[in-house]
């Protein structure tokens, strides 16, 4: 075996120097050019292309593809054949090349696998756990041993610079205004507002995760931040491959899923079902102190709460290479379940004294029943030039989400009736996504784009409370119905170009998007239709020292629009003593993101700094207001002004074959400008986040992992948040010949993940502990089909997407 290897070696690095020779030389005018793919289309780095004289078979000249599998062989003009030959891959011969006057493009050379060689050597490369790119970077999930059983929402939790709060707010460098994307299109699992639709969707579905801060103009200008795009799996090996995976844990957690993939020459077919049965509870306290005219009185809140239930979700598609330049791809995904959402709630009065005066229970059983659609289709045209690109995206979503609620309330006080209410809410999505997208090179490595799209969203929420009378009837309670349609279209059009010349490259581009936005009240009768168009520049320029060592500065302009709930009169009504409700009148928040970012990467460390400000106008901030009975309501406004600042360093180091570090630090100050009804909310803090993590190869089929998260205490525009910590650990062990890894893992191990908040207002203070997830562990168990666990530096041993090399 040890022959083999060796003699693999050598061929590759033969293959490989005429190659590197070859990037050296000038660009040859006249001769042959192409690129060399497997059956499912992806480059096939350090393949051997040669050319022979078509008239007496000598060997004219002779190549290996660079690492994007291109190769370029020049030649005088005549005629030829080629010959492309890669181990474990059939030879392939193309007869009748003729070379004219310039250089010939033959297109995607693609190579079938040969099956006597397959089983002989078999070369894998691991993906790092996160990958730095010039403009994202990229969290390869699978290796983070913390994530093994874990919905989205939990592994969008555990990564640098992102933060899931109890409520299922998803923020990125501390702010909530990001963009969630799935496969790079909006989706109608995340159409439902918050992480509640993330946790239908576990983790062994996830390739990656992209984290884009600044984005270019081809994206939405959606997000303040930027994009957080979730890359769902699709296997890219030929024949039958696939991933199962079970799971067990604790708090109550039981679960499956698979996926298999079928691909064979032109044509791959993929398919999965996973089914989850979680119970997540949480716990909760607040301490308010009311001040009226003539006197204090104070209350307590103790709350515990469940949530969770039965989920399945379905995915089936196919992607069909037409011929050498066409291929369609067509996906569906659904998912549905079903829940029970108890919430107990303990209210204990007390007066100026602090005696107690009135305790009341409140008990709500919540049943949840929801249902998500997704169709999609997708067109890529090739040409004979190289890079140049059309295609063709069309998408269509439907959701559906219903929550029955029955609320009982008694009190000790022998002369308070009790209380029975019933809180309906129906809510239903659409979401239609049409979009086309054009790339055309020119020169030697520039590129201009252009794009259309059109995305079409409709939501309809009915919304009611309704309490039992005397008579046994039930009546609706006033102002707390609402049955509100909300439609927001968005058309786009973008265009942008780059280039690079020797060692700086620059794109730029413009981004027009016209937004028509209509609320309308079916109970009332009122509309609130809005109309407007903005233009969203942006600019990337880089600058390359020498190889992995680079300096990137980006601009560009973005645009929050209001979120559905925002503009809802009221939307939950579980605690009748902190209420969130909405504001029809909220408008668009606009922001001027720059950032300048570092890397240099050598053997064994990777560094990256990034240096950003935002500024934004229009800033969005939900504020809360008490009234004269201590009830407290929580709702976003225009508040004015936001400034943000902030420094982010992360680094990969491997001191060791068998040891991994990866360090994230995120320091920050904010400061925020604005009032509300002669009341300032004024803030300006510094804070910052710690991300550390280490891994160990303790064994050649065993690996540790642990993590620890640090968020620092900081001001807001009513108080504050105190700091959270939380420790994570993990292991892994590769069993059944590497084709399976048995995982642990535990989440907040020291149960100190816990939200807690101080509220300032004119008339309140409270205090406010949350803890939404408690401390869990997970067993889980991954089987592949066909397909070998990846072994890397301090990685441990995981299942992958991509084969890197063959």
């Amino acid at each position: 075996m040890k022959g083999k290897l060796i003699a693999l070696w050598l061929i590759t690095l033969g293959f490989t120097l005429p190659g590197l020779a070859q990037n050296k030389e000038q660009t040859p005018k006249v001769g042959v050019s192409g690129i060399v793919v497997d059956p499912g289309d992806v480059p096939i780095p350090y393949a051997s292309v040669a050319l022979f004289s078509a008239v007496d078979s000598t060997l004219v000249t002779g190549a290996a593809t660079d690492v994007n599998g291109k190769f370029i062989l020049g030649s005088k003009p005549g005629k030829y054949y080629l010959k492309v030959s890669f181990l474990s891959y059939q030879s392939r011969i193309i007869s009748n090349v003729t070379v004219g006057s310039e250089l010939l493009s033959m297109g995607r050379l693609s190579l079938t696998e040969d099956s006597k060689n397959l089983s002989e050597v078999v070369i894998t490369a691991e993906k790092a756990a996160m990958e730095i790119k010039l403009d994202k970077r990229v969290f390869n999930v699978n290796k983070d041993m913390a994530n093994a059983g874990r919905n989205v929402a939990e592994i969008l939790d555990n990564l640098p610079s992102v933060q899931v709060d109890v409520e299922g707010n998803v923020s990125l460098r501390g702010s909530g205004n990001v963009r969630i994307l799935i496969d790079g299109k909006p989706s109608s699992l995340t159409g439902m507002g918050n992480a509640e639709a993330l946790r239908l969707l576990q983790g062994d579905m996830v390739e990656s995760v992209e984290v884009i801060t600044n984005p270019s103009s081809r994206y939405d200008a959606e997000g303040e931040v930027g994009i957080i795009n979730i890359v769902l799996k699709k296997e890219k090996k030929s024949g039958i491959n696939g991933n199962f995976e079970a799971r067990v844990g604790i708090p109550e957690t039981v679960g499956g899923s698979f996926l298999i993939n079928y691909r064979k020459k032109k044509v791959n077919l993929f398919a999965g079902y996973g089914l989850n049965y979680r119970i997540t509870p949480g716990i909760g306290n607040t301490e308010q102190t009311n001040f009226l005219t003539d006197t204090t009185y104070y209350y307590e809140t103790e709350s515990e709460r469940k949530r969770g239930g039965l989920s399945h979700n379905f995915r089936l598609g196919t992607d069909i290479q037409l011929n050498d330049y066409n291929s369609l791809s067509l996906a569906g995904m659904t998912s549905f379940g079903t829940g029970d959402n108890p919430t107990d709630l303990i209210y204990r009065d007390y007066d100026e004294n602090r005696v107690l005066t009135r305790t009341t229970n409140r008990n709500e059983m919540e049943r949840q029943e929801r249902e998500n659609l997704e169709l999609s289709m997708g067109y890529r045209k090739t040409f004979k030039k190289k890079g140049r690109e059309w295609t063709v995206d069309a998408q269509y979503s439907q959701a559906e989400d219903f929550e029955d609620a029955t609320i009982i309330q008694t009190d000790d006080d022998s002369e308070t009736e009790d209380i029975r209410q019933q809180v309906p809410t129906l809510e239903k999505r659409q979401n239609i996504l049409m979009q086309t997208d054009y790339i055309h090179p020119f020169g030697k490595e520039g590129k201009a784009e252009t794009g259309l799209r059109a995305n079409l969203r409709t939501v309809d929420n009915d919304f009611k409370v309704q309490e039992e009378a005397e008579t046994g009837e039930w009546v609706t309670l006033p102002n707390f119905e609402n049955h509100v349609v909300y439609s927001e279209n968005i058309y786009a059009a973008y265009l942008m170009a780059g280039n690079k010349t020797k060692k700086f490259s620059y794109q730029a581009g413009v981004r027009g998007e016209l937004s028509d936005v209509l609320t309308e009240s079916k109970l009332t009768g009122e509309k609130n239709h809005r109309t407007y168009f903005n233009l969203f520049p942006s600019v990337q320029l880089s600058y390359e020292f020498r190889k992995e060592e680079f300096i990137q500065l980006s601009y560009s302009k973005r645009i929050n629009r209001p979120r559905f709930w925002w503009v809802l009169p009221f939307y939950n009504y579980s605690d009748s003593r902190n209420i969130n409700r909405g504001n029809p009148n909220i408008n668009p928040e606009f922001t001027h993101s720059s950032e300048v970012g570092y890397m240099k990467k050598k053997k064994k460390v990777t560094f990256l700094t990034s240096l950003y400000y935002r500024y934004t106008e229009d800033a969005v901030e939900r504020i809360e207001v008490s009234d004269t009975n201590g009830v407290v309501y929580r709702f976003p406004i225009n508040l004015g002004q936001r400034h943000a600042v902030g420094l982010e360093v992360s680094t990969n180091y491997d001191p060791y074959k068998w040891w991994s570090l990866n360090l994230n630090l995120n320091g920050f100050r904010r400061s925020t400008l604005g009032e509300y009804e002669g009341t300032s909310y004024n803030a300006d803090t510094w804070g910052w986040t710690g991300r550390l993590m280490s891994r160990w190869k303790v064994k050649r089929k065993f690996s540790l992992q642990t993590t620890f998260n640090y968020r620092s205490p900081v001001k807001t525009t009513q108080g504050r948040n105190r700091y959270m910590f939380s420790w994570d650990l993990g292991a892994a062990w590769e069993i059944l010949k590497g084709n399976g890894t048995l995982s642990l893992s535990g989440r907040d191990l020291l149960n100190s993940r816990i939200r807690r908040s101080e509220t300032t207002g004119p008339n309140f203070e409270n205090y406010t502990e949350f803890q939404w997830r408690s401390r869990s562990v997970i067993l889980s168990f991954n089987y592949r089909l066909n397909q070998k666990a990846r072994r890397g530096r301090g990685g441990g041993n995981f299942p992958s997407g991509d084969v890197m090399g063959r």
